[in-house]
């Protein structure tokens, strides 16, 4: 109000270009006869987990818009999701920095793993290098008689989607994702070899989001899981009733890595070739599975996904030995959780937190430890499983991650997660150096901010809290 009491006129223009934001552009159309590289929605920060290239023109060498929020009916959030984002383990620049750095260094892991299991797959079947020229040849081979063929002819394909630069090429050939859909729905059953070049042409494809509505459209994941259901629950329990004790994945990997070694004598000619069967199987299982996280970030794929429970196919696969598997497994499930459907339906299993807390034992690795820490986190928030995490010993564990500085965050979270509880509070007092190395966690976490202890510090100093209490009404 100007001052002789009149009212200077208002500028909309002006004004509704500061309040309201710009509206997003409009996503790229799919067309398989037409790709632009610049419209794809991969970030170079932050790759896929596993994905398909590295090179120049690769599918992750573009920026990703911003994501749209979450809806849809039944996939409501959780508690978890909420309390997350309200009051999360990051809580600074620093943490932030701590959890982006970790999440990179088990992408990069993800992509050199996924191009030795290709590369894997092309020594053990002995394929030559493949030529864009001559992919009309591969195709014919697509429909031979004899299964080899139709194996090693899709290999030759997979090198081909492997390559960025030559998709724009490939898809031009409107009829090839379905032959090769339809391939893998009749062979994928018969032949691990064809099952899992076929996956790695979909899981290229996967790679690129403007892609994903011409998987859907030939049910790739419908497939994908089917397969993956085959191999984990049901060929794989036949054979260790076939074969006996001593026949599954986890048993026959560590009798190689014990031959490996030098600690035990030679394998015989069943164990080798049962050694054989789990590497081809893990090779498959871990391309499907990255496939699929790819795919899932469309809320409506994902519950079609949690119809054909894709958490019960997710907790299977963390009994593999494959560590990079587990990794991936893990990951899905912390996606996965954050909605109440997702929750609710791992509670219902029942060996889901005995498995989790085996990966947070010494010897599993600083990566899978994080990981699954991370999603042993995120289930605290429910008070059934945070009771079978006390009753498993996570306590202890917790208490001697605190030593280490890469999982002392997610340590102190998860400790005053279970201090909530009081049945955790006695196991504070009594587990050996529990409080003092509570008290120096905190010491070292205020150090570091100053006064201003961070969320560690904070965390840790509510779990003594929490267990003093604990203690003045129990009389410990």
């Amino acid at each position: 109000v100007a001052a002789d009491g009149s009212r200077p006129a208002s500028n909309s223009s002006s004004r509704s270009g500061s309040g309201a934001a710009a509206p997003a552009a409009p996503a790229a159309a799919a067309s398989p006869a037409r790709l632009d590289p610049a419209a794809t929605t991969r970030s170079t920060a932050s790759p896929r987990p596993g994905s398909a290239s590295n090179r120049p023109g690769s599918a992750s060498n573009s920026p990703r818009p911003a994501s749209a929020p979450r809806s849809g009916a039944g996939s409501s959030a959780s508690r978890i999701g909420r309390q997350q984002r309200l009051g999360g383990l990051v809580s600074g620049p620093d943490d932030a920095a701590i959890v982006a750095e970790q999440q990179q260094k088990l992408q990069q892991r993800a992509m050199v793993l996924a191009s030795e299991i290709f590369e894997g797959v092309q020594l053990a079947t002995g394929q030559q290098p493949a030529f864009l020229d001559e992919i009309e040849s591969y195709v014919e081979d697509l429909y031979d008689e004899e299964l080899s063929k139709r194996a090693a002819a899709a290999g030759m394909l997979c090198q081909l989607f492997r390559n960025t630069a030559n998709l724009e090429a490939v898809l031009e050939r409107e009829n090839l994702l379905s032959t090769l859909a339809r391939l893998l729905r009749e062979d994928g059953m018969k032949s691990l070899e064809l099952a899992t070049a076929v996956a790695g042409c979909f899981f290229a494809c996967s790679c690129l989001q403007q892609l994903h509505r011409l998987l859907l459209e030939n049910q790739i994941g419908t497939v994908l899981m089917d397969l993956v259901s085959l191999e984990l629950l049901q060929r794989t329990a036949a054979r260790e009733q076939q074969e006996g004790p001593g026949s599954s994945p986890a048993a026959i990997t560590a009798r190689a890595a014990a031959v490996k070694a030098g600690q035990a004598p030679a394998m015989a000619e069943r164990e080798r070739r049962l050694g054989s069967l789990v590497i081809r199987q893990d090779r498959f299982l871990y391309i499907a599975t990255a496939t699929l996280l790819h795919l899932a970030e469309d809320t409506t794929v994902q519950r079609k996904m949690r119809k054909r429970d894709i958490c019960g196919l997710l907790v299977a696969m963390l009994a593999r030995p494959h560590v990079e598997l587990l990794l991936l497994a893990t990951g899905f499930l912390r996606r996965l959780c954050v909605y109440q459907e997702n929750k609710d339906r791992l509670a219902a299993l029942p060996n889901i937190i005995p498995q989790l807390l085996s990966l947070v034992q010494p010897g599993c690795g600083e990566h899978l430890q994080t990981t699954a820490l991370r999603l042993l986190h995120n289930l605290s928030f429910d008070a059934g499983l945070r009771q079978q995490m006390i009753q498993g010993g996570l306590v202890p564990q917790a208490v001697a991650l605190l030593d280490n500085p890469q999982s002392a965050p997610l340590a102190a979270g998860l400790l005053y997660q279970l201090s909530v509880d009081d049945d955790a509070k006695g196991l504070f007092i009594f587990c050996p150096g529990a409080l003092q190395r509570l008290y120096e966690s905190i010491m070292r976490a205020m150090g570091a901010s100053g006064s201003n202890p961070n969320a560690q510090g904070k965390h840790l100093t509510q779990s003594i809290w929490n267990c003093a209490k604990g203690g003045a009404r129990f009389r410990f």
